[in-house]
């Protein structure tokens, strides 16, 4: 049993719903049992809806005809009636909760600058040290890392919770702060469940209080439970309630989506996609980062680096990184695209044979060329991935988009020309294409 979509989708063949009290198993992972059951659900409803419009008009039938000439295909047609068996309503799920998050202030271009920032506790070594970021308005940054690196110290320090170790964090102009603490400890256990938000409205009557609090599931005389009694996932509901009524414009976010079911993240995914402010958030379900993120705060050996992209892309980066240099290229001229892919050439291309004519010397001249351009490529790329990795903390989400961009569009350029090299490597007898390529 689990909450993460992805791992549901990668591991599970068959999934089991529990819903009102009976099961209903669905082939697949996650993302065909979300299908396969809007589809039975659709099915259903149809089905329901045809054999109601049925009764109706049977029903219509025999209360005019009941009494008349045609009496007795009346009363046959009502027994044949009464042993229909009834399909039930499909039921609507009555503990979808309605987040919407608005926010009361625009905000200026940035909402948040943090410079040279060391995070901890005072009694302790800084956990982070010389984080320097900006997050402009709109922007979504997940926090990204292992268990102790400081995600949630960062986060603390961020809403004014922890005081920096040093260096500072500043709020951009006209910018309010909206903190969800994944230990739910905001919440007073003395209080009851309609105070938790009263409280801070005090303006508003119960009624609108408790039509807000029906949005979250809390019905009718749930509203006045002790928050004591609350189960974690409640507590969770509550605690994001108790946010979203207070209408900040920059949220920070520390696992909004611990206690929640699989329908609520979702619907609290798209409720925080079309959020107007900007997000700070830690989370480990990697479907909401990858859907919500729009750069990545990574935290690694007390260091922060700032990444374009979501979760996604900062784990194929990371493999990447992983993966390059191929220590046995590194020296083999010309370039270690050449090589590689010489490598793959069929010995029949490789085996030496006499030069001949203008054919082969134009051809062995464009492989130099190539080989040129190969190699200038590379350099390029090296060049992008260094400045992104170097300058990952100073560099503003649109000059990194655009270097991320420039980087892919090198790549795709060095793919064209490997394969062009390799098409004449073999078409060029192996001893003139060797020849032909001494620099």
């Amino acid at each position: 049993m689990t909450h993460d979509r992805r791992f549901l989708d990668r591991v599970a063949d068959h999934v089991v719903d529990l819903e009102n009290g009976r099961l209903t198993a669905y082939s697949g992972g996650y993302t065909a049992y979300r299908r396969q059951k809007a589809e039975r659900v659709l099915t259903a409803t149809r089905a329901f809806e045809k054999q109601q419009e049925f009764i109706e008009k049977e029903k219509e039938y025999i209360r005019r005809n009941i009494a008349g000439v045609n009496s007795r295909q009346a009363k046959g047609r009502r027994t044949k009636l009464a042993r229909v068996e009834r399909l039930e309503r499909p039921t609507e799920d009555v503990t979808s909760v309605g987040f919407r998050f608005d926010a009361a202030r625009i905000g200026g271009r940035t909402f948040l600058r943090a410079k040279n920032l060391d995070a901890g506790y005072a009694s302790g070594n800084p956990i982070l040290r010389g984080t320097s970021f900006e997050l402009l308005r709109g922007e979504r940054l997940a926090l990204l890392g292992e268990n102790g690196t400081g995600k949630t110290t960062l986060l603390k320090t961020l809403a004014g919770r922890l005081a920096p170790l040093a260096g500072s964090v500043e709020p951009g102009h006209d910018v309010s702060i909206g903190y969800y603490d994944q230990e739910l400890s905001d919440l007073d256990p003395r209080r009851r469940v309609i105070d938790a938000v009263w409280d801070e409205h005090p303006e508003e009557t119960e009624e609108s209080m408790r039509s807000y609090l029906a949005r979250f599931a809390f019905r009718e005389d749930e509203v006045f439970a002790p928050i004591s009694g609350l189960s974690g996932g409640e507590k969770g509901r509550l605690t994001l309630a108790v946010v979203m009524k207070q209408r900040h414009n920059l949220l920070l976010l520390d696992e909004p989506t611990n206690h929640l079911d699989l329908d609520s993240r979702e619907e609290l995914e798209e409720s925080l996609e079309d959020f107007p402010g900007s997000i700070v958030f830690v989370s480990h379900d990697r479907a909401f980062i990858d859907r919500l993120a729009t750069r990545v705060l990574d935290l690694r050996g007390g260091r922060a680096m700032l990444l374009p992209g979501n979760y996604t892309d900062t784990a194929d980066a990371r493999a990447e990184r992983r993966r390059r240099p191929e220590p046995e290229l590194r020296e083999v001229p010309p370039s270690r695209s050449a090589v590689l892919v010489a490598s793959k050439t069929p010995a029949r291309a490789r085996r030496a044979s006499p030069e001949q004519g203008r054919d082969a010397a134009k051809r062995r001249r464009k492989i130099v060329t190539l080989e040129e351009k190969i190699a200038a490529r590379e350099k390029e790329i090296e060049a992008l991935e260094n400045r992104l990795w170097e300058e990952a903390l100073t560099l503003g989400p649109i000059e990194a988009h655009r270097l991320a961009q420039e980087k892919a569009d090198c790549k795709s350029d060095l793919e064209d020309l490997v394969e062009q090299w390799a098409k004449l490597s073999e078409e060029q007898p192996a001893n003139s294409t060797a020849n032909g390529s001494k620099r």
